[in-house]
């Protein structure tokens, strides 16, 4: 934006006191911002203080006379508008300015007619403009300049997806089409999104995902929401299945048939750096701090938390042709990672009712009714799934409830970190190094598919064995399950 002295002119700082007046040649008529540069590119975003990207930029002006010329020797007067906490002028020019960390400096023009003052960013995200006068009636403000996180960091960045569980298996020729939104979130290592557009690289254990995105960039105008997001669709159909692998603990499995066999494991990884404790808040890693270790990026097929021969890894932190596990050193510069799981369900091939079933005459019996798929895994939630119940038999009464199936795998699963060099430990702040492990816990077999009132009936009659039918139905295929209550 520009300001200019003229009758009723305006730009950037509002119109001379004395519009009416004649200007002289060589008197400033017009000031307008020229340039923001960090080092040699232009720019609109900054690195946050002791990111290491872009934490000094260059904010030029340019001043001229009525005639267009360039004037030299004018005083201009920089100032900060709403400027994040830290966030300052250096003032160190040859030609003028305030002493370091000012929030105003004066610079005098050059021969160009230029006048540069050097903003150094602060510690705190936020967005500021500079504002440059030569008087009262003749200013100009830059374009908005972001302070903003820049690194990924590997304690914050995370992948999600919409949903947990998909009904890939519930189709006569599997994997059904079904679809799934994933949600990868860079953090820098103060905890800040990240504000740079960054490639973010996706590989899938089974199914089928885009291979890269970009990152949400920081813009100078909306909310920013997403920033540092990104968005990416994955799809049931492509490679298929998932890894047939072993049980493990406690974990359901019938035959050949696990919970786990159905479980997809969603890769992320990004340039970055590894996370640490900066407890002397000098900017980089010391001796002693606390740091999450991190070896290649690799899809864990079998949910071990170790590469194993046949899994895929990104050979880049070196790429040395082998898989290398965490080494031991906080690394600056590396490719940092995180997992996600996509579980494949079926329909509910099993179902669980407690027996026998008897009603006495006019007494209420409650019956729960639980079901799975063949690997002991819950149905694909919300409108996919729905139950339903049928009665034979006159005798007393029923009133079915159903219930609405929520969104999760049917067995605890946990991303944590974990003591690096002793596994299982918990990390705490005063170990050397941590890791990430993915750890699971295994409860009952079955989802509660709901429950069923029965209702016995009167006095004087005999009893009455009945069929009651539990149906079960997964994206339009259903599955009958039947029991018997007596009726006395």
């Amino acid at each position: 934006m520009g300001g200019r002295l003229s009758d009723g002119g305006s730009g950037g700082g509002g119109n001379d006191a004395n519009a009416g007046d004649a200007l002289a040649p060589g008197d400033p008529a017009d000031i307008a911002h020229a340039s923001t540069l960090c080092g040699t590119t232009a720019c609109g975003i900054m690195g946050i203080k002791k990111s290491g990207f872009q934490e000094l930029a260059d904010v030029s002006f340019i001043v001229k006379d009525s005639a267009g010329k360039p004037l030299s020797g004018i005083d201009v007067k920089f100032e900060l508008e709403s400027p994040p906490q830290g966030t300052e002028f250096l003032g160190d020019f040859a030609d003028g300015g305030g002493a370091p960390g000012s929030s105003s400096v004066t610079i005098k023009t050059d021969a160009t007619g230029k006048a540069t003052a050097r903003v150094q960013s602060g510690v705190t995200l936020g967005v500021f403009v500079v504002k440059a006068s030569v008087s009262a009636s003749l200013q100009a403000k830059s374009p908005a300049i972001g302070v903003r996180g820049v690194t990924p960091a590997n304690r914050g960045f995370t992948l999600q997806c919409n949903l947990k569980n998909l009904a890939a298996y519930a189709d006569a020729l599997p994997p059904r089409p079904l679809k799934n939104l994933c949600t990868a979130t860079l953090i820098d290592r103060f905890n800040n999104p990240v504000g740079k557009a960054t490639t973010v690289n996706l590989k899938v254990e089974a199914g089928a995902i885009p291979s890269s995105v970009q990152s949400t960039a920081f813009t100078a105008t909306g909310t920013n929401a997403d920033e540092g997001k990104s968005t990416v669709e994955f799809s049931t159909v492509g490679k298929w299945p998932a890894d047939d692998v072993q049980p493990i603990g406690n974990e359901p499995f019938a035959g050949s048939l696990n919970q786990r066999d159905g479980l997809v494991t969603v890769l992320a990884y990004v340039a970055g750096e590894e996370s640490f404790d900066d407890n002397n808040s000098n900017g980089q890693w010391d001796e002693g701090e606390n740091f999450i270790d991190q070896g290649e990026p690799f899809v864990d097929n079998n949910d071990n938390n170790i590469w194993d021969p046949g899994e895929f890894f990104a050979d880049v932190a070196p790429s040395n042709n082998k898989y290398d596990p965490p080494n031991s050193r906080w690394d600056k510069q590396t490719t940092i990672w995180t997992s996600t799981y996509i579980l494949y369900s079926g329909v509910m091939t099993r179902s669980l009712v407690t027996q026998p079933i008897t009603v006495p005459v006019g007494t209420d019996v409650e019956v729960n009714a639980y079901f799975s798929d063949d690997r002991f895994n819950p149905p694909q939630s919300g409108d996919a799934t729905t139950f339903s119940f049928a009665k034979g038999g006159g005798r007393g009464n029923a009133t079915a409830f159903p219930e609405r199936i929520l969104d999760g795998y049917g067995f605890s699963l946990t991303r944590s970190l974990y003591n690096a060099d002793s596994p299982g430990g918990p990390c705490n702040a005063a170990l050397p190094r941590c890791v990430w492990l993915t750890n699971f816990t295994f409860g009952p077999r079955y989802a509660w598919g709901g429950k069923l009132k029965l209702t016995g009936g009167g006095p004087g009659s005999s009893q009455q064995v009945q069929a009651l039918t539990f149906g079960a139905s997964v994206l339009g295929t259903r599955v009958d399950h039947t029991y018997y209550a007596t009726f006395e």
